[in-house]
């Protein structure tokens, strides 16, 4: 919904059918339509329809206006999908303007992209309605209307597509670079190098557009996406992007890991790669970082990320979605190591966009890999002392006919190591499998844990039977008999955390101290500690540490031998708290 500037009380609003109403009253009561649900039929009329669904079956929807004085000109745009399927749909947009407030439209139809990496020039291709916006329109889509310029409209979708279109354009071909009905506003890697075509020195602004607004004082367009807030600086001809990040600190981290033996922190940071911290865990405290803080590796969404700290050096494993750029570094603290990229763990569609693999925990030079959807169904172990370049690891399948969705592999029970266990939850299925060498157990699953995806599983490093579960509601579960039965002990959070709706408890681990356990959870309030010797029904939480912000906590990571905590946020980047047990013994003692 958007208001007319030039005439406050009146507010234009599109929905799901197409169709586009205006209210010039305020009233609730007031709304007509001005337009029909035809749109798109011309223009996506060469999709594929035989699957079912329609590419003008709408799935995201935006208006924009421009307006000078009385003039105003409003813009539509459309995103329709063919198919319901991630991997197979077929999309189609549409744009449309009105010069009369909605009286009669006039087709844009939308911009492509088919030839943008071809070194002779621009797209050529014809095909009505045909975008290179990409797949990802119900949360990628943006258009805004040039506030300076009537001809303009401005869009944008997955990767860093975006472009200018210019509606008085009348000439024959739809996407060209400059003085055409599309425009492209940024460049491109083509054959391993960025040549400048589009804009002056070769630039782009990060993938997945989510916004566009416009600074006045600088006439430059701004565009927020999943790496922050970028300008361009002439976009009515050829400028460049430059990032307006600074310090705002909003890295989304999924995961993070330590390694002791170097003081490193890294992090799988999601839409952006893999980081590693070139400065030491003790030189970010001390506020005395390195210039270029972090090193990266590219992997698109970093998903997984995990150090062997037993190795020497250090090595350090990370993928992205599903499982795609397993890369293994060995780390060390001169420059930055190089790594090695064995590519997508196999087979291809076998695992949803965040699975996760699982270090062994008492001999970590085993890596788990579960898959967790299609028909197959099986974990194999990697050996990562073995593999190169393109060669994987060699592999041995620990368990056929089982898929996972979270797992934990090896660990201790009663002091015993025990290198084959395997502990792991199917929220599809529902049901929890646990394997050592008692034998395999098989759980039909609780129902806090069905259907549910939002799930964090933290395990006691020193007692394998005992568990905790943080679901998609913020409660947690707690199991003594190795899964075979599960308690509340959520107790007083949600008021310990003063918090009056969920807490939006994620991120876990549990925390061995010398007479008993701490459980730490994360919550978009702050971190907070339980004890396992006062859980039950009316468990108490204390608030760990004073300084973090409100933010969604995603992971954790221990250190025993520094006593340091890390954590990584989905949105303020990752943290850090030294000393740990002897705040926790504090908390115990009855505060």
């Amino acid at each position: 919904m958007i208001r007319d500037p030039s005439t406050p009380t009146t507010l234009y609003y599109v929905d799901s059918s197409k169709k586009i109403y205006r209210n010039t009253a305020l009233d609730i009561n007031l709304w007509k339509p001005v337009t029909d649900t035809t749109f798109m039929k011309k223009e996506c009329a060469h999709i594929n329809k035989t699957d079912g669904y329609f590419a003008d079956t709408i799935s995201n929807s935006k208006l924009t206006i421009y307006t000078n004085g009385s003039k105003n000109i409003l813009y539509v745009g459309y995103y329709g999908i063919s198919t319901k399927s991630e991997t197979t749909k077929t999309t189609c947009y549409a744009f449309y303007f009105s010069t009369d407030r909605g009286a009669t439209w006039t087709t844009m139809l939308a911009p492509n992209g088919d030839k943008l990496y071809e070194k002779n020039g621009a797209g050529t291709k014809q095909g009505p309605g045909y975008a290179n916006l990409g797949t990802q329109g119900e949360r990628n889509f943006a258009i805004l209307a040039d506030p300076t310029d009537p001809r303009f409209l401005y869009v944008g979708g997955t990767q860093a597509e975006i472009f200018r279109g210019d509606r008085t354009f009348t000439g024959n071909k739809t996407n060209e670079n400059e003085g055409f009905l599309w425009s492209f506003l940024r460049d491109m890697e083509t054959e391993g190098a960025i040549i400048p075509m589009f804009t002056v020195t070769g630039t782009s602004p990060h993938a997945d557009i989510r916004y566009f607004d416009w600074d006045h004082s600088t006439n430059q367009l701004i565009c927020t996406n999943d790496g922050g807030v970028w300008i361009h600086t002439k976009p009515h001809g050829k400028g460049d992007w430059f990032h307006k990040n600074g310090d705002l600190s909003i890295t989304e981290f999924v995961m993070v890991a330590y390694d002791s033996a170097t003081d490193t922190i890294a992090g799988a940071a999601q839409d952006n790669c893999i980081w590693v911290s070139r400065s030491s865990a003790a030189e970010v405290a001390a506020g005395k970082s390195v210039p270029g803080m972090f090193y990266t590796y590219n992997t698109g969404d970093g998903v997984n990320v995990a150090f062997d700290s037993n190795q020497s050096p250090p090595v350090l494993y990370a993928t992205d979605q599903e499982f795609a750029n397993f890369i293994k570094v060995p780390w060390i603290k001169s420059g930055k190591p190089p790594s090695t990229l064995f590519g997508n763990i196999p087979p291809k569609n076998a695992y949803s966009f965040s699975s996760t693999f699982a270090l062994n925990a008492v001999n970590p030079r085993y890596l788990l890999v579960c898959t967790n959807q299609l028909r197959t169904n099986y974990c194999k172990r990697y050996d990562m002392t073995t593999g190169s370049k393109n060669e994987f690891p060699s592999e041995k399948r620990v368990r056929d006919n089982i898929t996972l969705s979270y797992y934990k592999y090896g660990g201790y029970h009663n002091g015993v190591p025990e290198e084959n266990m395997l502990f792991g939850i199917n929220v599809e299925q529902k049901h929890i499998i646990a394997d050592d060498k008692a034998g395999f157990k098989f759980h039909k699953s609780p129902t806090f844990v069905q259907g549910k995806t939002d799930i964090a599983v933290a395990m006691n490093p020193r007692n394998y039977y005992q568990s905790y579960i943080v679901d998609a509601e913020s409660n947690v579960w707690q199991t003594l008999d190795f899964g075979a039965t599960w308690t509340n002990v959520k107790g007083s959070l949600y008021s310990d955390i003063g918090c009056r709706e969920m807490p939006y408890a994620w991120g876990s681990i549990v925390i061995p101290l010398a007479k008993n356990n701490a459980f730490v959870v994360g919550t978009a309030y702050g971190i907070y500690v339980a004890f396992d010797d006062k859980m039950g029904p009316h468990t108490r939480w204390h608030k760990l540490g004073l300084s973090m912000p409100n933010v969604l906590v995603s992971s954790f990571a221990y250190d025993p031998k520094r006593d340091l905590l890390v954590t990584s946020t989905m949105g303020r980047g990752w943290w850090q708290l030294p000393k740990v047990k002897p705040q926790l013994t504090y908390l115990h003692g009855g505060m």
